[in-house]
């Protein structure tokens, strides 16, 4: 699932603002909600996304990581979005 599917569609506008800014700095620190691969809504502290390069040294990608994190209450039942709350995700 593409992880733009994982910000709600109220913050959308931010994380393409967070991916700009990521883009053009080469990293950004982040806080925000998602919602994980079982539709529940999460809250991130301290998130840091980058810039991936290849061997060439050019970008090829974008990548976030956070291990400050708590669930928080669900806004509705219609949510059929996708994050991965632990560890590792790429944007």
């Amino acid at each position: 699932m593409p992880s733009r599917k994982s910000a709600e569609e109220v913050v959308q506008q931010e994380r393409e603002r967070l991916l700009a800014d990521t883009l053009t700095k080469g990293f950004s620190n982040f806080k925000g909600i998602r919602i994980s691969s079982m539709g529940k809504r999460f809250h991130i502290e301290e998130g840091i996304l980058w810039n991936l390069l290849d061997g060439e040294n050019r970008r090829c990608g974008q990548a976030a990581v956070y291990s400050n994190w708590k669930f928080i209450a669900p806004i509705n039942n219609s949510s059929s979005l996708v994050a991965y709350p632990v560890g590792l995700g790429v944007f």
